[in-house]
């Protein structure tokens, strides 16, 4: 009888003991013994690790058993501390299994880890209470907390024993260091959980479970005092996150009485409205309050706020409960409204997300009172009934007000479908669309949605320059259920002028208005297929066709015709049409197929035309003298001067404009290769191998066309769209059997044609990549081949291949395997992708060097790269320990390292004559990686090879080499690393540098200080003081900055307890900066800049700054220390002022030093000495005039810009001193209103905004009318942090405190306006500059002149390339409406001039050959009497 092997008898062994142990009760093993002796052998009888789960589980098994026998009977006690409690020490096998699989890939193992942790403190903490003995799991918990933090896996072990420890084991640093780290994302849930307990502990809360769960008033005040500190407005937005969704959330749970005194803390009189908004939300979530309950001055500031996220938190806080009374629905509209410009997508979408669950919920709970109300009615009419009924009609009728409402505020947003900001049109029609997937299948509701204004409307939408606005905006119409009001059927006259400007807009040689006529034409097309036959639909098409053939033909005749008769509009506006056909029946198929077939003629013909200009196909001809000769041309533009008419060598080419001929041929390929692609993808999708319109071979021929395209064709613009149509062509394709060899076949040829040399290598072999890619994407096997074959031609040992195949090979891998769709594939060929290309560095020839090059990079930083928070490790400690270890890397790719290894030791990487080495590449794919305690031989190696690298002459090479060769060494190795160096030890000053950077990342990145010995740290301090000595300021700059940049990291990481470096830093320093060299030598600003740094870093007295600070002192200190003044409070002296004034102001030290020393003296707090100072004689008007003076005589630019920022301050502070007008007030105004213009650079436009928010607190008290207008037009500037800050000047004008929105900073301004003005005489001389401005602002004379050009058709809209207005933040018309209301509030009638203009708008009629009724909403002339419409009104309400 065979047996089964050992290891298997060994496994049968541990799960027969454990599930023995499950059915023994206690007095069972307290009667025998035997039981638990033997599963404890056997628990520490483990073998390889893929056999550890059996035994984590047996030997959980046994800690739960001995705990529940402990309840019984003290007899094991002996047993826990002889066999058990060992184990459980730092080394000891048991906590040596459970570490080991806390971070195992299988989330098995770890959850039994944690488990088997739990067990063993409980049984320590039942152990210590019945011996009065000390808990044996206090050395590893305390172990745990000292090692790596940032690692899920110790986290996780920290939250199982926490609750099992005692208090005086836990140490306040371990929770210091974890709140350090909230804001990080990596592994925020495991850190916040285990925050929150140890909030718990150091308050006085038991961990263990208990049957009464409250806070005493103690605790509850302890509690609340650390939260305070997480809570903190100064925290980044990161805490707050984390903390409102993982922290805060576990302890309401545990403790829902928490809720209540923690939003108080957050709340008045000193609210912090995000952190109250984010608790609030929370609390109605979990149903712990209700919105009626909330104070709405706090809700309404939140709506209210300038912070995005704040205002989306507020939505979900109004919008989070399932019943909405009347209140909460005016404060849910009035969050729509603030919402109404988010300029991010980001900020969009989440939105649009929250409220779509509003919708859910509004629906829900209409649907609920229709329910109740139909239940009432079946029962008797009671007084109570009666009552409830109506309160149910009553909440009935607000929700149909919200109905109404919200439809007209997207009517009053999709008002601006073709106006800036196009912000407030996207979120209306997003929001539209999410309203019609809750509410959509209601009959009612669609007729309210679909009136004939807002189907307008969204026609209108199809004339946005915004693809976005587009395609949601037809969308919506798309998915109508009624028939379109006016537009119902293509009789209709809204219909026929519709087509009539689809037709005029499809041959626009601008993508917008051709993309205009195409939707038009869709949508039309999409009436005749619902109200019309299928032959009338043929007909509409089969008209769009004699259009373009006849386009063709002038085409064909002269290709310079092509700039006025495009091709593109039609080819894409009939490609489109034909995406509405449904081709599933053969009669269908049988009627269309003339229609396909004369258009795959066309597509031909387009070519032929094309190619002329734009195929760069070697074997082409294009050029033909009179004998019929030809000779080739290398370059589109060269051919495009052919075809115009330019003569040879260039002459008579200038004058010549050839762009619109190349983009005509260039879009016209574009079009018909989607064209093409749809002809053939149409019929295959829909039926299949049944389909009847296209015949194998005529397949074979739209994909050997597309081959052609792809080979011939080098602009990347054309052929990346071609790429794309192609792909469509082949997903079709590939699933039908009968055709799916075709792929292979144009493979083949692919891969034929990169072996020939028949391509160029230019422009990265052009499309050749794209067609390869789009032949292979989602296709394992294709894939497989295709890979297969380009890493044999990448071979440089492949004698077969020449060096033109290899670079066409190396770019097409590069290509295919960064596509996002081989993701899953990546790793598979990830390792030989990365070996051929590091052998591509033995070529001799440059070009496959460098491309061998550009995909080892790419390949690596795909692979490595961190997953989130920017492209730098570097950042914290937190972010590498993110990193994958040496050992996982090693398992999944088993021969990259052992490759990397072979090139650094055999000194290819260094050759003197090869440019194109990897080394730095694979020094980045060593320092992505970390040390790990498995696969030490595989690091031993890399130190070994990686060694030698610090000596290099590159100084980014010994950088790099020195951050690998740290990432290879263990805490122990690295601590033993610097206690070995010495001064003398550093070797020559290359080398020396490099000993100098790997010191520096051991001591900053690789040392666990926590864990390290006071002595040891003594004696690395120690090191550094010798080296100090030897090397500051030393003879070589870069050794110099880098040793004390080590420093400081030393300083900041291990806090020594003595000061001796410090003050031998700072002395050295000091020295160096008194008489540096004067001698140039490289690197010297490095030199300068550390020592600046080292010196102004701690604590620096006044004479310390004012001894760096001057005109003798080196430019680059001079800046370190101007940039850092503000935050040495400490140092400040009336010398520091008239030291920074005289900078400022003389520009002795430099035009760089000059603005800098204005930035600070604008920027830095001097208010406590003024007085002083102007004791010592100072006189802030003579600076005024110094200013002023400097202002008109710089020609430097960025000096004028402070100086205009300065010279703002310095009138605030002059005005505080003394409230008496100044005369240079006016005059900086009259800048500040010049430098805010929008067509200004943005520099000057923040210039003017700094200098505005220095005067903010006089606008009330001096109000300048320039000022004012300046403020007004930056509160609507491009610039976010511009709009913002003038946000936050026009908040402190009313005399409020937290930040509002843009709209409602404008509205609060015109608010304080009119009651400004309400306060003189319409005629007085104070408000006649006011009234002269308002005016202009409510006439937009330029708005107006446009319109009626537009009407009138004098505007040239043939245009190939628009302009972006320079302000697209600001719609004029918003601020017609406003300044009309603000001057018929103070009673100023409208000018006549203002009237005369207005009328003359009015009578205006349109273009020659159209009524007002012929306009269809795509016209511009539509656009343009909408808003003369729009602004005639606003000003008519202002005289009514």
């Amino acid at each position: 009888m065979p047996t089964l092997p050992p290891r298997d008898s060994h496994l049968e062994q541990v799960e027969g003991q454990r599930k023995l142990l499950a059915r023994a009760t206690p007095q069972d093993l307290i009667e025998d013994s035997t039981i638990l002796d033997q599963a404890l052998k056997t628990a520490l009888n483990y073998g390889q690790e893929t056999n550890q789960l059996k035994h984590l589980e047996l030997l959980l098994a046994i800690l739960r058993r001995i705990s529940s026998c402990l309840e019984v009977d003290t007899k094991f006690q002996p047993l826990v501390s002889s066999d058990i409690a060992p184990e459980f020490q730092p080394g000891g096998r048991y906590a040596t299994i459970v570490a080991n699989h806390l971070d195992h890939p299988l989330k098995v193992q770890q959850t039994r880890s944690t488990e088997v942790l739990s067990a063993a403190g409980q049984l320590a903490a039942r152990s210590q209470a019945l011996s009065a003995s000390s808990n044996f799991m206090v050395p590893l918990f305390q172990g745990f907390s000292r090692s790596d933090l940032s690692s899920r896996a110790n986290m996780s072990a920290l939250h199982a024993l926490l609750p099992y420890m005692p208090t005086r084991a836990i140490s306040t640093k371990l929770l210091e260091d974890l709140e350090g780290e909230v804001s990080i994302t990596h592994n925020a849930g495991a850190r916040c959980s285990l925050v929150s307990d140890l909030l718990l502990v150091f308050a006085g809360v038991s961990l263990l479970p208990s049957p009464k769960q409250s806070l005493s008033p103690e605790q509850q005040d302890a509690l609340l005092l650390r939260l305070s500190a997480l809570l903190s407005k100064f925290q980044p937005h990161g805490t707050l996150a984390n903390v409102t969704r993982y922290l805060l959330p576990r302890l309401f749970n545990t403790y829902p009485s928490l809720f209540q005194p923690l939003l108080s803390l957050v709340g008045p009189p000193e609210p912090v409205i995000n952190t109250w908004v984010a608790i609030a939300s929370l609390g109605v979530s979990n149903g712990l309050v209700e919105v009626e309950h909330l104070p709405r001055d706090e809700i309404r500031l939140a709506l209210e706020s300038d912070d995005v996220d704040t205002r989306l938190r507020a939505f979900d806080l109004v919008t989070g409960k399932k019943a909405y009374t009347e209140g909460v629905l005016q404060l849910i509209k009035e969050s729509f409204v603030w919402n109404e410009a988010l300029p991010s997508a980001g900020s969009r979408s989440a939105f649009s997300s929250a409220a779509y669950a509003f919708f859910v919920r509004l629906h829900q709970y209409i649907t609920l009172l229709h329910r109740n109300l139909r239940r009432l009615s079946k029962q008797p009419s009671t007084p109570e009934v009666l009552k409830e009924s109506d309160e149910i009609r009553g909440a009935l009728v607000h929700t149909d007000d919200f109905h109404s409402w919200f439809l007209a505020w997207i009517d009053e947003n999709l008002w601006h479908a073709r106006r800036y900001p196009v912000f407030r049109v996207l979120l209306a029609l997003n929001l539209l669309s999410r309203y019609l997937d809750v509410f959509g299948s209601d009959e009612g509701k669609q007729e309210m949605v679909f009136t004939q204004s807002r189907v307008e409307q969204l026609l209108a939408c199809q004339a946005s320059e915004f693809t976005e606005v587009r395609s949601r905006s037809r969308k919506i119409l798309d998915n109508a259920k009624i028939p379109l009001p006016a537009y119902d059927t293509p009789a209709t006259p809204s219909s026929r002028a519709l087509l009539h400007t689809a037709l005029e807009s499809i041959c626009h040689p601008r993508k917008t208005q051709a993309e205009t006529g195409k939707a038009a034409l869709c949508i039309l097309f999409g009436v005749v297929l619902k109200h019309s036959t299928e032959k009338e639909a043929l007909g509409f098409v089969q008209e769009l066709i004699d259009k373009l053939e006849a386009t063709v033909e002038i085409v064909e005749r002269d290709l310079t015709m092509i700039e006025t008769h495009p091709l593109h509009g039609l080819l894409g506006g009939i490609r489109d049409v034909l995406h509405c056909l449904n081709l599933n029946t053969l009669e269908s198929q049988s009627l269309w197929t003339p229609i396909f077939h004369q258009l795959f003629r066309l597509t031909s013909r387009v070519w032929n035309v094309t190619r002329a200009v734009i195929s760069l196909s070697p074997t082409k001809r294009t050029s033909i003298d009179e004998e019929g000769a030809g000779k080739d041309a290398h370059h589109e533009i060269a051919r495009a001067y052919e075809v115009l008419g330019g003569g040879e060598d260039g002459e008579d080419e200038e004058g010549i404009d050839h762009t619109g001929l190349l983009s005509g041929c260039w879009r016209a390929t574009m079009s018909a290769g989607e064209l093409l692609s749809s002809l053939i993808v149409i019929p295959i999708s829909q039926d299949g191998v049944t389909q009847t319109i296209w015949s194998r071979s005529e397949v074979d021929s739209a994909g050997q066309t597309f081959l052609v395209w792809m080979h011939e064709i080098r602009h990347r613009g054309t052929f990346s769209k071609l790429a794309s149509a192609f792909a469509l062509l082949v997903e079709a394709v590939r699933p039908i059997d009968a055709l799916a060899d075709l792929c292979q076949r144009w493979l083949a040829r692919e891969l034929e044609t990169i072996s020939s040399d028949g391509l160029s290598t230019t422009r990265r072999s052009a499309a050749l990549p794209y067609s390869i890619l789009a032949i292979v994407s989602g296709s394992g096997l294709l894939l497989e081949r295709a890979l297969l074959a380009l890493l044999d031609f990448a071979r440089v040992d492949n004698d077969k291949t020449s060096n033109v195949t290899k670079v066409h090979a190396f770019n097409v891998l590069k290509i295919v395997l960064l596509d996002a769709k081989q993701t899953k594939w990546f790793d598979v060929w990830f390792e030989r992708g990365v070996i051929t290309s590091l052998r591509a560095f033995e070529s001799p020839d440059w070009n496959v060097r460098n491309v061998g090059l550009i995909l080892f990079s790419t390949l690596v930083h795909r692979c490595l790269s961190p997953t989130r928070g920017g492209q730098d490790y570097y950042r914290s400690r937190a972010t590498l320990a993110s990193r994958t270890t040496f050992s996982t890397f090693h398992s999944k790719f088993p021969l990259i390292l052992p490759c990397l290894i072979d090139h650094l030791s055999s000194g290819n990487t260094a050759e003197a004559g090869n440019k194109h080495t990897p080394l730095f590449p694979i020094l980045i794919i060593i320092r992505s990686l970390r040390w790990s305690e498995k696969n030490t031989d595989v690091a031993q190696r890399l130190m070994r090879v990686l060694s030698p690298y610090l000596h290099s002459r590159e100084h980014q090479v010994r950088r790099a080499a020195a951050q690998a060769l740290a990432s290879v060494l263990s805490p122990e190795e690295a601590l033993q690393r610097v206690l070995e160096t010495s001064a003398g030890s550093m070797g020559p000053p290359n080398a020396a540098h490099g000993q100098t950077c790997l010191i520096h990342q051991l001591v900053e990145n690789q040392i666990q200080w926590d864990s390290v010995m006071g002595t040891e740290k003594e004696a690395v301090g120690a090191v550094l003081v010798g080296l100090v000595k030897e090397h500051l300021p030393g003879l070589y700059p870069t050794i110099t900055a880098e040793l004390i940049a080590c420093v400081e990291s030393y300083l900041s990481q291990a806090k020594p307890d003595t000061s001796a470096l410090l003050d031998l830093l700072v002395r050295k320093a000091s020295e160096y900066l008194e008489s540096p060299t004067q001698s140039l030598v490289p690197g010297e600003e490095f030199r300068l800049a550390a020592c600046a740094n080292a010196i102004l870093s701690h604590s620096p007295s006044s004479l310390d700054v004012l001894s760096l600070l001057g005109p003798h002192s080196a430019e680059t200190v001079n800046l370190i220390v101007l940039e850092r003044l503000p935050q040495l409070e400490n140092a400040y002296s009336t010398k520091l002022l008239n030291r920074v004034l005289k900078l400022a102001i003389t520009g002795q030290a430099g035009d760089a030093v000059s603005e800098k020393a204005l930035d600070a003296l604008a920027e830095t707090d001097w208010k406590s000495l003024l007085k002083s100072w102007r004791e010592e004689g100072g006189r802030l008007e003579s600076i005024c005039q110094s200013l002023e003076t400097l202002l008109v005589r710089s020609k430097c630019i960025p000096v004028k810009e402070a100086a205009l920022a300065a010279l703002g301050w310095v009138v605030h502070m002059a005005l505080e001193n003394d409230p008496r007008h100044l005369p240079v007030y006016d005059k900086l105004a009259s800048r500040i209103l010049c430098s805010s213009q929008e067509d200004e650079a943005q520099p000057a436009r923040y210039a003017a905004y700094k200098a505005l928010s220095y005067l903010g607190p006089h606008l009330a008290s001096w109000p300048s009318p320039e000022l004012h207008q300046a403020l007004l037009r930056l509160v609507q500037d491009d610039d976010e942090e511009i709009r913002q800050g003038a946000a936050a000047v026009i908040v402190g004008l009313a005399g409020r405190e937290e930040g509002v929105v843009q709209q409602k900073a404008v509205e609060i301004w015109y608010a304080w306006a009119e009651q400004h003005l309400l306060k003189f005489d319409g005629d007085s001389a104070q408000t006649g500059k006011w009234v002269s401005w308002l005016h202009e602002v409510s006439t937009d004379r330029q708005g107006a002149s446009h319109d009626s050009a537009v009407l009138a058709g004098t505007v040239n809209n043939d245009i190939l390339f628009g302009v972006e207005p320079p302000n697209i933040f600001r719609d004029p018309l918003v601020d017609v409406a406003y300044a009309s209301r603000l001057l018929h509030a103070i009673g100023v009638a409208r000018r006549s001039d203002v009237h005369d203009l207005s009328t003359a708008l009015g009578n205006t009629s349109v273009a020659p050959g159209k009524t007002v009724t012929s306009l269809s909403p795509i016209d511009d002339a539509w656009e343009a009497r909408k808003s003369a419409m729009r602004r005639g009104q606003t000003q008519s309400k202002r005289d009514g």
